[in-house]
C-alpha cells in the first residue's frame, strides 16, 4: 500500500512539473538563492550522495573530472539573526565535465557531459539547463570540438533539454558494440548525443556581379 502511494505521489509530482505556471514559480522561489559553480569539499560529497546511483563515464589513465553543483545559499551570507555561522549551503543538483584522452582503445575520448542530476522535487525550474550550460562554456573554454553525453532513449524529458542545448544523436563508433550489447543484455537502449562547440565558419561575401 506505501509503495503505491509512493509512486502515485511520484507520478503527480511529475505531471505537477511538466505545468509551466509550475515551472515559474519554483524559478522564482527555488532558484532565488542557487548559485552554479564548481563544486569543493562537503558539496563534491552532497552531489556524490545525490546522484547516487548514476551511471557515470569509466574512469580511464589520464581521466579529469570537473563537477560542478547548484547550491541553495543560506539566507543573510550565510549567518542566522543573531551573526551565528549557519550550515553550508545544501547541494540540489550536480553535472560534471569528463576530460578522456584521445587514443586507440578508449571507449569514451574526448570531453562528456556525464553525472547530471536534478533532485526531483525542484526539476522544472531550470537548474538542469543551467548546470549543462555551465559544464558546455566549461568546454568550450579548453577549445573542444564536441561535447558528448550519454542518454536513455526512453528519457524523454533529458533529451528534450539536450536537444534545446545544441546537442543531437551521433553514431559514435568507439561505443557502437558496448552500447549494442548493454541493450542485448539488459534491455537498456542508450543514445550518444553531441554538440559542436566550435565557432561558426565565416560567411564569404556573395561574388561580386
Amino acid at each position: 500500500m506505501g509503495r503505491r502511494l509512493r509512486r502515485a505521489g511520484t507520478r503527480a509530482l511529475a505531471a505537477l512539473q511538466r505545468r509551466r505556471w509550475y515551472r515559474r514559480l519554483a524559478a522564482a522561489s527555488v532558484c532565488r538563492r542557487v548559485a552554479v559553480r564548481e563544486g569543493c569539499g562537503d558539496e563534491l560529497a552532497q552531489a556524490k550522495r545525490l546522484a547516487a546511483g548514476l551511471p557515470t563515464a569509466p574512469s580511464v589513465h589520464g581521466q579529469r573530472l570537473t563537477t560542478f553543483v547548484a547550491v541553495r545559499e543560506p539566507r543573510h551570507g550565510g549567518r542566522d539573526r543573531h551573526g551565528a555561522q549557519q550550515k553550508p549551503g545544501r547541494v540540489l543538483g550536480c553535472a560534471q565535465l569528463v576530460c578522456n584522452p584521445d587514443g586507440q582503445g578508449i571507449l569514451y575520448p574526448g570531453l562528456w557531459l556525464s553525472f547530471a542530476f536534478v533532485e526531483p522535487r525542484v526539476r522544472g525550474a531550470g537548474l538542469g539547463m543551467r548546470l549543462a550550460s555551465t559544464v558546455i562554456e566549461a568546454a568550450r573554454a579548453q577549445s573542444a570540438p564536441r561535447l558528448h553525453l550519454l542518454v536513455d532513449r526512453d528519457n524523454g524529458r533529458a533529451r528534450a533539454l539536450y536537444e534545446k542545448l545544441g546537442f543531437a544523436s551521433v553514431d559514435f563508433a568507439p561505443l557502437r558494440e558496448t552500447l549494442e550489447r548493454l541493450e542485448a543484455t539488459l534491455g537498456v537502449e542508450r543514445l550518444v548525443m553531441a554538440k559542436d562547440l566550435r565557432p561558426p565558419a565565416p560567411q564569404t561575401p556573395a561574388a561580386l556581379r
